[in-house]
Parts: structure tokens; C-alpha cells; sequence
């Protein structure tokens, strides 16, 4: 996996509470790289501290290409993924989050733009918008005109399963966790690593909920937050 021009992937799936899920995520996962005909991967799965029987479906998952790591105390989301990323060990890394949002078809339609005899991020954007809820909708495209006006990007969307070489997030420190870690890594990739990027249509099938954590104001403050701390380092 530590050929440069290896087409080697890691993929960081964080779980939290996802027993009915996680098992359907993992065949989805391997079905998407056997697709895209990436061979060199390895699944590494973050449990966060779950307190139903997800740790028993881990354990009856097997492979030598999947790493399971149990967080002590529940992190977030967002410091789970990052907490995966740093243990990468492929050219590249992303992010599938346990909760089965993302379909074969949508995953297949990321691996399949990665080029990998040259680092550079892909930037998924969701083209069936319309499976969310409204209001949520109108948070993300607020958020997405916020920091593309402090940074002075045109990114179409942030909270997407990105595409990072894994040799460049090493580098990357003090990211917050929260729900903008991903704009964040994109940023500093762009602004500091002066990284190249491009964009990849994707889908998904979210159900059309508004209510999550993303839209609960601790969390929404704490992006403000780390958002505006971002902007007076870059």
C-alpha cells in the first residue's frame, strides 16, 4: 500500500449506534470498490462508543482488510473520521458514514473519478437534492455561500464524502471536530497545501428529515465557531 502510484484506498467508516445498518454499509462499500475495480483497499470502522449491539455485528465481520477501532468515549462523528484518517495507510482516504445513506451506485460514482498518479481532492456534490428535507437544504446552501465568500471558493458543497491524499492529512493539525471538519480539511488542503481539486456529481438516499445533530444549535454554533477560527488562520 505504500506505492506512490499504488491505486491502494482507505475508507473510514464511523459508527455510532448503527447495529441495523452496519452490516448492509460494509457489503455496499466492497461492492462499490469491486465496481471500480480497486482491489488495495482496507475498511477501517470507528465505532464511537455505541451503546446497542453494534460492537457484536463488528465482531461477526471478518477480514483482512478490515480494521475495527473502538473509541473509549463517544467523540463525534467528526473526530472519529479524523481519528480513522490518521491511521490511513492507502493513497487516499474517505469517508462513509454507517447510518446507510449512500448507495452503491453514488459511491461507485466517487471512487471512479480518483486519479491516482497524482494527489488532488475530489469533491462530491449531491445531484438528488430533493431527498432532503427543505430546511436542511437551506442550511447547507447558506453554510456553502458563507464559507466560499470567507475564503473566496467556489466549492458547491462541503459536508460531501471527499476524496483526500492521504500523505497531505497527515500533515493536517488541529481540525475540529464538529460538523465542519470537512470544509475544514478542504480549506487548508486548498489554501495551505495549495492542492488542486475537482468535482464529481454523486446521490444519495437520505430520507427527507430535517431534525438530526447538524441542525441542532450547539452544533451549528460550534461550526460558526470553528469556521471563523479557520478564517483568521488561513
Amino acid at each position: 500500500m505504500n506505492n506512490s502510484y499504488s491505486k491502494s484506498i482507505s475508507i473510514i467508516v464511523p459508527c455510532y449506534n448503527e447495529q441495523k445498518t452496519i452490516g448492509k454499509v460494509i457489503m455496499i462499500i466492497k461492492k462499490s470498490l469491486k465496481l471500480s475495480k480497486l482491489y488495495e483497499y482496507e475498511i477501517i470502522i470507528v465505532n464511537d462508543a455505541s451503546t446497542d449491539k453494534t460492537i457484536d455485528k463488528l465482531n461477526k465481520i471478518k477480514g483482512k482488510k478490515i480494521k475495527i477501532v473502538n473509541n473509549y468515549k463517544n467523540l463525534g462523528v467528526g473526530n472519529s473520521v479524523i481519528k480513522g484518517y490518521k491511521l490511513a495507510k492507502g493513497r487516499y482516504c474517505m469517508y462513509v458514514p454507517g447510518d446507510n445513506t449512500h448507495p452503491v451506485k453514488g459511491l461507485v460514482m466517487i471512487l471512479k473519478k480518483i486519479n491516482f498518479s497524482r494527489e488532488e481532492i475530489v469533491i462530491p456534490y449531491v445531484k438528488n437534492k430533493s431527498s432532503r428535507h427543505f430546511l436542511r437544504i437551506l442550511l447547507s446552501n447558506i453554510f456553502t455561500i458563507i464559507v466560499n465568500f470567507l475564503f473566496n471558493l467556489k466549492i458547491p458543497y462541503y459536508n460531501s464524502l471527499a476524496v483526500y491524499p492521504v500523505s497531505k492529512i497527515r500533515k493536517i493539525k488541529n481540525v475540529y471536530g464538529d460538523f465542519s471538519f470537512q470544509a475544514q480539511l478542504i480549506i487548508i488542503l486548498i489554501k495551505k497545501f495549495k492542492l488542486k481539486y475537482k468535482f464529481v456529481v454523486t446521490i444519495i438516499n437520505e430520507s427527507n428529515e430535517f431534525f438530526s445533530n447538524a441542525v441542532k444549535l450547539k452544533n451549528i454554533l460550534l461550526v460558526i465557531k470553528s469556521i471563523i477560527r479557520l478564517h483568521f488562520k488561513i
